[in-house]
């Protein structure tokens, strides 16, 4: 079963814990997870360490998780903090 959440606006520490429940709950009962986020508007480290356990908590589980389309500034933080190589996308993803 595949499911497809999308991710929008400001996802920062402020957002961390509805944003983390709202991830794991959708690893529940799929095999591929997919996540939309070009309209993410603001993120920081805390949002990162969230996409970085769901990749590798989709791993531990035989989840297929696919990050899409993320935003120029999520690109933007991603290069910043140097973890361009940490990130698998799908979508439109340019470096």
């Amino acid at each position: 079963m595949q499911k497809n959440i999308s991710l929008d606006g400001e996802i920062t520490i402020y957002q961390a814990r509805e944003t983390y429940s709202k991830l794991a709950d959708a690893l529940n009962n799929t095999t591929e997870l997919n996540i939309e986020l070009s309209n993410v508007t603001d993120v920081d480290s805390s949002c990162l360490q969230i996409l970085l356990w769901l990749q590798k908590e989709g791993s531990r589980l035989n989840i297929k998780v696919v990050l899409l389309n993320p935003s120029e500034v999520l690109q933007r933080v991603i290069a910043q903090l140097g973890l361009t190589k940490s990130f698998s996308f799908g979508g439109t993803y340019e470096q």
